[in-house]
């Protein structure tokens, strides 16, 4: 029977992982306020925005106004990403699609 090999005390510690190892919070909303009214969206999204401290989330919604307060959209046309960027700055470009979805939604 062969012993166990000792370890070197000349050897280098092993390399620490290049990758972070803090957890990651993602919320996903899925048309999480498609069926509440104005009013109970608007609660919806001030609390979400007080409580999430860190965390981040992807909202997918139909209704534009949700979306106003992202940091960033992304419009989606036939499966693909046609523009991207601060909703607010999306919704004043001349000729941007998310500008012509806001005017078309009524803003609701």
């Amino acid at each position: 029977m062969t012993p166990a090999p000792t370890p070197c005390p000349s050897a280098p510690p092993p390399a620490a992982s290049p990758l972070p190892r803090a957890l990651l919070q993602v919320l996903v909303l899925d048309e999480a306020t498609a069926a509440v009214d104005l009013e109970t969206d608007t609660l919806i999204q001030a609390t979400l925005r007080t409580r999430l401290g860190e965390a981040s989330s992807l909202a997918i919604a139909h209704r534009l106004a949700t979306l106003m307060h992202c940091d960033r959209v992304v419009v989606m046309s036939e499966g693909r990403a046609v523009e991207q960027g601060p909703p607010l700055e999306l919704r004043d470009k001349a000729g941007s699609r998310f500008a012509e979805l806001w005017a078309a939604s009524a803003h609701s």
